[in-house]
């Protein structure tokens, strides 16, 4: 993706406890409406996303389309309040074409 000119920012959410990392950066892009899509692994870390990045942003951030892996993680993220999500088996190659499939989610305007 970045080699087709989106930029792409990592927001690691994902462990089986609350990680500690500074959400600042992505706290600043959804504020900002430049955050356009969220992949997330597994429900732990759809929790962690909401627990991480929610409180002040949860009104945009359940608006950002999110991809996970299973059924299971999509019941729960729904039941969290996220509106759009897609179910995608975990693969590189996988994720790589949904987000082709869903190029226009992922540009961004050049100033």
């Amino acid at each position: 993706l970045q080699q087709r000119g989106a930029v792409v920012t990592s927001c690691l959410a994902y462990q089986r406890i609350l990680p500690v990392v500074d959400a600042a950066q992505c706290l600043e892009l959804i504020q900002q409406d430049r955050l356009h899509l969220i992949v997330a692994g597994s429900y732990e870390s759809v929790a962690n996303l909401t627990l991480l990045l929610g409180s002040n942003s949860w009104q945009k951030l359940r608006q950002i389309p999110l991809i996970v892996m299973s059924e299971r993680v999509k019941k729960l993220a729904a039941e969290s309040g996220f509106q759009t999500i897609w179910v995608q088996p975990a693969s590189r190659q996988v994720i790589d074409l949904i987000l082709q499939e869903k190029e226009t989610l992922c540009q961004t305007t050049k100033k």
